[in-house]
């Protein structure tokens, strides 16, 4: 059995195993599949036996080591040591921080209004709780500031984006079980958030659009199926301006008569585009399955990838999306059309009558912009050769 000085770090990385703790003498912390308790080994007259002091996270790795010095400084002096282990949180006090969330999703839900991300929001929750301590097991009241306020830091050093979107969701969901005394209070308000995210404001130029073209041209032809079918997702992302989710789980059977139809989507309504020629050659070069890009992209890898291949400075995937409502813009398309093209609700009182869906001058304008999309390729390919 492994033996090393034990830190608070490190707790949440421990694969399977029991660690003995160098810094404390008898300190075992056993990593199970679903429970990390604290236990110690010892003779009591008759037979060894083994003692639980506690449970990881609810019991610290302090709290774990004074338990266990004080153990067994009791044992040697003769003093009467605990008979019975401590039972796991769960087992005393069903209302955990897994159960805290599921209740106020099941809560929230009853009211539609306001709920179009819960399902995705409360699955982000649960991972962050899960990924660094498994705290969905810890008892909902003893969820402190200090919890929220590791994750956090965890998350800032992994995914800096998600760790203010952690304290949001958590806030949403303590806020509420707090009115109806599930816990005592919002631990999530009084934590600190970390600096904003900046929004992203890079628009591709003409010469990029070309570069990026080209590239994702090149990943076309490579033999590696998945390399092949990016490529085409990628030349189908800039030609539609749809998000790269919607774009990867589009289906043979959503497309009738050149019309994309969205059923699900990050707006949550139904979506429909008129789809370009260009666009619809994309769509035809892919082999005859279910899904019109395949179903297996390792999309962190095929970005860096294609970004290599284009030599473009500092462009995301998403940018693509940026930059076709930009240079829609430019093309002279009103604005409303580009909106509807991107699928973003109409804010105000506006938006609760006004439910026209522009398919025809949607189609128009991504023809419009397939077209100079095709000018500016050639465009590129010409002033290379020369």
């Amino acid at each position: 059995m492994p033996r090393k000085k034990l830190t608070a770090i490190m707790l949440d990385t421990l694969a399977p195993d029991e660690y003995y703790d160098s810094h404390c003498d008898g300190l075992i912390f056993r990593v199970q599949k679903r429970r990390k308790p604290w236990q110690t080994r010892y003779y009591d007259g008759t037979r060894h036996q083994r003692h639980t002091f506690g449970f990881f996270p609810s019991m610290s790795l302090k709290e774990a080591r004074d338990a266990c010095q004080a153990f067994h400084k009791n044992l040697e002096a003769g003093l009467p040591v605990a008979a019975e282990s401590a039972p796991h949180p769960r087992s005393v006090n069903t209302e955990t921080v897994g159960w805290l969330i599921d209740w106020y999703e099941e809560m929230r839900a009853k009211n539609p209004k306001g709920t179009k991300t819960l399902k995705k929001t409360m699955k982000d929750l649960r991972s962050c709780m899960r990924r660094f301590g498994n705290y969905l097991e810890m008892p909902a009241r003893e969820f402190t500031k200090q919890h929220a306020r590791d994750i956090r830091d965890k998350l800032d050093v992994k995914t800096p984006p998600q760790a203010n979107r952690f304290l949001a969701y958590g806030s949403m969901c303590w806020s509420f079980a707090a009115q109806e005394d599930k816990v005592e209070t919002n631990i999530f308000r009084d934590v600190r958030r970390l600096a904003g995210e900046e929004p992203r404001e890079r628009v591709l130029s003409a010469d990029e659009i070309a570069a990026v073209w080209m590239a994702a041209e090149t990943m076309k032809h490579d033999n590696l199926k998945s390399r092949s079918d990016y490529g085409r997702m990628i030349q189908f992302l800039l030609l539609t301006a749809q998000r790269r989710g919607e774009v990867a789980s589009l289906r043979y059977g959503d497309i009738l008569d050149h019309v994309w139809f969205q059923q699900k989507n990050k707006a949550d309504r139904p979506h429909k585009i008129k789809l370009s020629r260009q666009a619809m050659e994309l769509v035809g070069q892919g082999d005859p399955r279910d899904f019109v890009f395949g179903t297996k992209h390792r999309f962190e890898k095929r970005a860096a990838n294609i970004c290599k291949l284009a030599k473009v400075d500092d462009w995301r995937v998403h940018d693509l999306r940026r930059s076709a409502a930009t240079h829609l813009q430019e093309l002279g398309v009103d604005e409303t059309i580009v909106r509807a093209i991107l699928n973003h609700a109409i804010s105000g009182v506006s938006g609760v009558y006004l439910k026209a869906e522009y398919v025809a001058k949607k189609g128009e304008a991504l023809q419009k912009w397939a077209d100079e999309v095709d000018r500016i390729v050639q465009s590129n390919k010409a002033s290379n050769i020369l």
